[in-house]
């Protein structure tokens, strides 16, 4: 959870001190109740001033419950819209202890990565404020294109589409990005579908962004995904279904397309911008989302909880 790992760096450089716990499961019943007396003991440690919880379902429900300090609650996406192959039984099971956890009484603040992820939270008489996820601006930036290709070992010569699988290849359609690919592969033969599956180092993905010629993204629902953000900041075009908050972003962004969810749409959309082979002015529209800044104002929202407490 690498947004956890640099909002917390920028919440520590700012003289506050931090401290992560992760659940040991979220399914299993008997890990979750030796959880409970770890946390417990965890919260009479450290004693804190407020609990953040980084994702709803078990883990907003879990600290919600349990919490000793006022909880904020941040949802990013999964935990409130459904995922593509669960049953509806499960992606119910979700949303209800999303739900359950932000109308808890000790759930002070609600943060939501996107406006349509605070349109599913609802009106629940709590103040939510959206905040996407941020960018370390000084790693994801513009590099030259042939420089990359040469660390990577990718020839110089082959159009190169890059798409972020991450850890939920189905929920991201990996299945709709390949249909795009072969379609794309009618004009451009040698083609190629580079996929990141959520194990690649920050440092790389840099690499692979920059060597790239355009990012695809396919994916069903989205809050705010940071794939698209760091395109951006690395000027590498973007062809992506309007999904999450993917359109506002991208609306001042030359050089994207957001079109609709079909294979000639978005094969049409590739194949326009690997005949130009341009990049984007995407930095200049994301340098507001540095964690720096908005670090600054999850913390306003945590000082407006102790105000309120």
């Amino acid at each position: 959870m690498q947004f956890v790992v640099h909002q917390n760096r920028y919440l520590r450089s700012a003289g506050h001190e931090v401290k992560e716990f992760y659940l040991k499961s979220r399914i299993n019943p008997i890990v979750l109740l030796g959880e409970v007396r770890r946390f417990r003991l965890e919260q009479d440690s450290f004693r804190p001033d407020i609990i953040h919880a980084n994702y709803g379902t078990v883990t907003a429900l879990f600290t919600s419950r349990l919490a000793k300090s006022p909880v904020v609650v941040t949802f990013r996406g999964s935990d409130l819209n459904p995922v593509r192959g669960d049953s509806s039984l499960v992606n119910s099971c979700r949303l209800f202890l999303s739900k359950m956890a932000a109308s808890s009484t000790r759930t002070r603040a609600i943060i939501c990565v996107s406006k349509q992820l605070a349109s599913v939270v609802g009106d629940i008489s709590k103040k939510i404020v959206v905040i996407p996820d941020g960018l370390d601006l000084g790693l994801f930036k513009p590099a030259d294109r042939s420089e990359r290709r040469e660390a990577l070992g990718w020839s110089p010569s082959v159009p190169v589409v890059l798409f972020n699988a991450s850890r939920h290849p189905v929920l991201k359609r990996l299945d709709l990005a390949k249909q795009v690919l072969g379609r794309v592969q009618e004009v451009f033969p040698h083609a190629c579908l580079h996929v990141l599956n959520g194990k690649t180092e920050q440092e790389k993905v840099v690499d692979c962004m920059n060597a790239s010629d355009v990012l695809l993204v396919t994916s069903d629902f989205e809050g705010s995904p940071n794939v698209v953000k760091e395109a951006m900041a690395c000027n590498l075009p973007v062809v992506s279904v309007d999904v999450g908050d993917v359109a506002q972003q991208l609306e001042n962004t030359s050089c994207s397309i957001v079109c609709d969810r079909n294979v000639d749409a978005l094969a049409n959309a590739a194949i326009q911008i690997l005949s130009e082979l341009p990049r984007s002015n995407g930095r200049e529209h994301v340098k507001e989302l540095d964690w720096s800044i908005l670090s600054n104002k999850i913390l306003n929202v945590f000082h407006g909880v102790l105000l309120q407490a």
